[in-house]
């Protein structure tokens, strides 16, 4: 064969290397115009730019651009058709599972998003301890008890209190008998422990946050209706164990514990880019 026709064999490992970088540039594009699409900065209905301009903002090529755009099809955040701009989906009509997960990851620190994330973690766990209710034994029972012990003697809501909850919601999760709440509490716990976010929802001292778990206890133990007490106990007094965040302090100034909250939500998550900057590059 004649040397004009020989093709260099490629480097592998220069390639892989390639293949990687332009897998996390995607991902950096895909989340960012993700976040933007669910947190409503980009409205449904509205036409991305083209992939020549989207390159140019984001300083990746349009082949890197074009894989975040089929990621974000597959999502269903975006409906591609050759020929035409590629437009923005609603994504409250989006079926996908994966994106509550990736709607959670992306959520910005805003009081109504966290609210939200607070409400739905909250009284979903009356399910929980329903089924725990029925299906755990004696020796469960025992250990959810030697939990909220070890919880009256806790010192504050810092690590060893998350460590406490988690073991507690787990060991109920167990008790369920059913797979798929055991995964959930596991995958909410793991996710308090890497963001400091959602754990601003708790405000009050360890002895009336285990004394909450006491009550709950004691109908569980008895098997009467563990469930509506824990709803009856959380309407009565949601305000006392955790802080429903507002858009402004009071008139009379923020409390201790939302100066703290506004700390929180106002420091980057792992270095990521805060939602309110995501519009800026991606355009409304």
């Amino acid at each position: 064969m004649g040397q004009e026709n020989a093709v260099p064999a490629p480097d592998s490992r220069r390639a892989a290397e390639g293949a990687v970088e332009r897998e996390h540039a995607s991902d950096r594009v895909f989340r960012d115009i993700a976040a933007a699409i669910l947190n409503r900065e980009l409205k449904a209905g509205a036409a991305l730019p083209p992939e020549r301009e989207l390159s140019e903002r984001f300083g990746v090529s349009r082949i890197v651009v074009r894989e975040a755009i089929h990621r974000l099809k597959e999502y269903e955040l975006v409906r591609v058709r050759q020929g035409s701009p590629t437009v923005v989906l609603d994504p409250d009509q989006a079926t996908d599972m994966r994106l509550l997960g990736l709607e959670i990851e992306l959520m910005p620190p805003t009081s109504h998003a966290l609210n939200a994330f607070a409400e739905r973690q909250i009284y979903s766990a009356a399910a929980l301890l329903d089924l725990a209710e029925q299906r755990m034994d004696a020796r469960e029972m025992s250990a959810i008890e030697s939990i909220t012990e070890r919880m009256l003697q806790a010192d504050g809501l810092g690590e060893e209190w998350l460590a406490l909850e988690r073991a507690y919601w787990i060991t109920l999760a167990e008790a369920s008998r059913n797979h798929v709440y055991v995964r959930e509490t596991l995958w909410y716990f793991n996710l308090l422990e890497r963001d400091p976010r959602f754990r601003a929802i708790y405000s009050t001292p360890p002895s009336t946050r285990a004394g909450f778990y006491v009550t709950v206890n004691e109908a569980l133990r008895s098997r009467q209706g563990s469930a509506a007490r824990y709803l009856e106990l959380l309407r009565k007094h949601a305000p006392r164990l955790f802080i429903y965040h507002q858009e402004e302090a009071p008139a009379s100034g923020p409390t201790t514990e939302q100066q703290f909250i506004t700390q929180e939500l106002d420091t980057p998550i792992n270095g990521e880019r805060r939602s309110s900057d995501v519009a800026r590059v991606v355009g409304k």
